[in-house]
Protein backbone atom coordinates (compact mmCIF):
# COMPACT_ATOMS: atom_id res chain seq x y z
CA UNK A 1 0.00 0.00 0.00
CA UNK A 2 2.88 2.48 0.83
CA UNK A 3 4.30 1.87 -2.53
CA UNK A 4 1.03 2.75 -4.13
CA UNK A 5 0.65 5.71 -1.98
CA UNK A 6 4.38 7.32 -3.19
CA UNK A 7 4.49 6.41 -6.40
CA UNK A 8 0.87 8.42 -6.60
CA UNK A 9 2.68 11.18 -4.42
CA UNK A 10 5.23 11.12 -7.29
CA UNK A 11 2.73 12.44 -9.45
CA UNK A 12 1.81 15.15 -8.20
CA UNK A 13 3.51 17.43 -10.21
CA UNK A 14 0.88 16.42 -13.56
CA UNK A 15 -2.26 18.26 -11.99
CA UNK A 16 -0.24 20.65 -10.49
CA UNK A 17 1.37 21.22 -14.15
CA UNK A 18 -2.42 21.55 -15.40
CA UNK A 19 -2.81 23.87 -12.91
CA UNK A 20 -0.17 25.97 -13.91
CA UNK A 21 -0.92 25.73 -17.80
CA UNK A 22 -4.56 27.22 -16.74
CA UNK A 23 -3.62 29.91 -14.68
CA UNK A 24 -1.10 30.83 -17.77
CA UNK A 25 -3.57 30.93 -20.56
CA UNK A 26 -7.35 31.25 -19.51
CA UNK A 27 -6.94 33.29 -16.00
CA UNK A 28 -3.59 35.20 -16.33
CA UNK A 29 -2.90 35.51 -19.86
CA UNK A 30 -1.12 39.05 -19.75
CA UNK A 31 0.56 38.44 -16.37
CA UNK A 32 3.98 36.34 -15.56
CA UNK A 33 3.82 33.23 -12.79
CA UNK A 34 6.00 33.34 -10.45
CA UNK A 35 7.13 30.32 -11.92
CA UNK A 36 10.80 29.75 -9.64
CA UNK A 37 8.69 30.32 -6.47
CA UNK A 38 6.23 27.91 -7.75
CA UNK A 39 9.67 25.30 -8.25
CA UNK A 40 10.74 26.21 -4.98
CA UNK A 41 7.85 25.21 -3.03
CA UNK A 42 7.07 21.88 -5.08
CA UNK A 43 11.51 21.16 -4.44
CA UNK A 44 10.66 21.66 -0.58
CA UNK A 45 7.12 19.14 -0.71
CA UNK A 46 9.62 17.05 -2.56
CA UNK A 47 12.41 17.24 0.45
CA UNK A 48 9.49 17.18 3.03
CA UNK A 49 8.09 13.57 1.18
CA UNK A 50 11.66 12.06 1.24
CA UNK A 51 12.13 13.02 5.43
CA UNK A 52 8.78 10.81 5.78
CA UNK A 53 10.08 8.12 3.52
CA UNK A 54 12.34 7.25 6.22
CA UNK A 55 9.13 6.12 8.29
CA UNK A 56 7.30 4.37 5.21
CA UNK A 57 10.98 2.41 3.82
CA UNK A 58 13.73 0.59 5.39
CA UNK A 59 15.68 1.56 2.13
CA UNK A 60 16.41 4.74 0.69
CA UNK A 61 16.85 2.68 -2.94
CA UNK A 62 13.16 1.50 -2.34
CA UNK A 63 11.92 5.20 -1.15
CA UNK A 64 13.82 6.92 -3.92
CA UNK A 65 12.43 4.29 -6.67
CA UNK A 66 8.58 4.16 -5.81
CA UNK A 67 8.54 8.14 -5.61
CA UNK A 68 10.55 8.88 -8.51
CA UNK A 69 9.23 6.42 -10.54
CA UNK A 70 6.49 8.61 -12.45
CA UNK A 71 9.48 11.20 -12.88
CA UNK A 72 11.42 8.72 -14.41
CA UNK A 73 9.04 7.25 -16.83
CA UNK A 74 7.73 10.48 -17.93
CA UNK A 75 11.46 11.61 -18.51
CA UNK A 76 11.87 8.71 -20.77
CA UNK A 77 8.89 9.54 -22.62
CA UNK A 78 10.03 13.30 -23.27
CA UNK A 79 13.38 12.20 -24.88
CA UNK A 80 11.78 9.86 -26.84
CA UNK A 81 8.96 12.41 -28.11
CA UNK A 82 12.26 15.13 -28.56
CA UNK A 83 15.37 13.06 -29.60
CA UNK A 84 13.90 10.16 -31.46
CA UNK A 85 10.41 11.20 -33.14
CA UNK A 86 11.54 15.14 -32.96
CA UNK A 87 8.06 16.00 -32.05
CA UNK A 88 5.62 16.11 -29.02
CA UNK A 89 2.51 13.34 -29.52
CA UNK A 90 -0.57 15.75 -29.93
CA UNK A 91 -2.68 13.38 -27.46
CA UNK A 92 -2.95 13.84 -23.95
CA UNK A 93 0.13 11.54 -23.42
CA UNK A 94 2.29 13.97 -24.64
CA UNK A 95 0.54 16.99 -23.57
CA UNK A 96 1.25 15.25 -20.02
CA UNK A 97 4.42 14.59 -20.39
CA UNK A 98 5.35 18.48 -20.49
CA UNK A 99 2.75 19.62 -18.29
CA UNK A 100 4.24 17.04 -15.23
CA UNK A 101 7.82 19.52 -15.96
CA UNK A 102 6.16 22.66 -15.81
CA UNK A 103 6.29 23.62 -12.11
CA UNK A 104 10.35 23.40 -12.45
CA UNK A 105 10.84 24.96 -15.78
CA UNK A 106 11.27 28.52 -13.69
CA UNK A 107 14.34 26.55 -11.86
CA UNK A 108 15.75 25.36 -14.97
CA UNK A 109 15.54 28.72 -16.96
CA UNK A 110 18.50 29.94 -14.87
CA UNK A 111 20.25 27.68 -16.80
CA UNK A 112 19.72 29.65 -19.73
CA UNK A 113 22.16 32.11 -18.88
CA UNK A 114 25.13 29.33 -19.33
CA UNK A 115 23.46 27.58 -22.32
CA UNK A 116 21.05 27.32 -24.29
CA UNK A 117 18.22 25.15 -22.84
CA UNK A 118 15.91 22.95 -25.08
CA UNK A 119 12.94 21.36 -23.20
CA UNK A 120 14.42 17.86 -22.94
CA UNK A 121 17.91 19.31 -20.98
CA UNK A 122 15.38 21.02 -18.58
CA UNK A 123 13.44 17.88 -17.73
CA UNK A 124 16.91 16.20 -17.64
CA UNK A 125 17.64 18.79 -14.75
CA UNK A 126 14.04 18.72 -13.02
CA UNK A 127 14.37 15.59 -12.55
CA UNK A 128 17.52 15.77 -11.29
CA UNK A 129 16.88 18.27 -8.64
CA UNK A 130 13.85 15.95 -7.84
CA UNK A 131 16.61 13.12 -6.98
CA UNK A 132 18.73 15.28 -5.07
CA UNK A 133 15.70 16.69 -2.67
CA UNK A 134 14.61 13.59 -2.32
CA UNK A 135 17.51 11.91 -1.34
CA UNK A 136 18.65 14.81 1.06
CA UNK A 137 15.09 14.50 2.62
CA UNK A 138 15.34 10.84 3.22
CA UNK A 139 18.61 11.60 4.86
CA UNK A 140 17.60 14.00 7.40
CA UNK A 141 14.61 11.74 7.89
CA UNK A 142 16.73 9.07 8.99
CA UNK A 143 18.64 11.22 11.70
CA UNK A 144 14.95 12.24 12.67
CA UNK A 145 13.10 8.95 12.53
Amino acid sequence: MKRIVFFTIGLLPLPLGYLLAYLMVEVMPDQLLPLVLVGLVVLAFWFLVGVLSANFFRTREGAMLFLNLPALIILILILVQSLVLQAFWPNPIGVATQYFYLPFLGISRFLGFFFTLSFHVSAIFAFICMLITSFAGRLVGEQIY
